[in-house]
């Protein structure tokens, strides 16, 4: 049993890694846009391979270890989408065809519904009953 639980470990911790080293990393193909705090937090307990994968860690903290980072990506792009919301009230040029408006509508009407779906999701504690994802400072 126990084995099991360290293999899913294992190949999660191996997973994480790979995530930051697309995502996060100072040399990140596809760098995102998160805090310094947030990216040297990771950082430090990723950039050295071996560290990383003898570190222990549960399944929980593994599950947490990129809240932070989906957090502040998702208010980075709430600011964006209230934006783009606004527009809604500017009319469309006159030569756009109705399919199109009626698509542009639809998006603007799912995005609202997901916006007041999606905060609940990622506000602090409500995935990990109150734990902080900073455990690792």
């Amino acid at each position: 049993l126990y084995a099991d639980e360290d293999a899913k470990l294992t190949r999660g911790k191996a997973a994480a890694l790979l995530l930051y080293e697309k995502y996060i990393s100072d040399d990140a193909q596809l760098c995102i846009n998160i805090s310094y705090r947030t990216r040297s937090t990771i950082s430090k307990m990723m950039r050295n391979v071996r560290v990383w994968m003898n570190t222990e860690i549960d399944a929980v903290q593994l599950a947490e270890l990129f809240d932070d980072c989906m957090l502040e990506m998702y208010q980075l792009i709430s600011g964006s989408k209230a934006s783009f919301n606004h527009l809604h009230c500017i009319s469309l040029h006159p030569a756009t065809s109705k399919e199109t408006q009626q698509q542009i509508e639809t998006q603007i009407a799912v995005n609202e519904i997901s916006t007041t779906l999606t905060p609940r999701l990622f506000s602090p504690g409500a995935q990990r009953g109150g734990v902080s994802p900073r455990i690792f400072s």
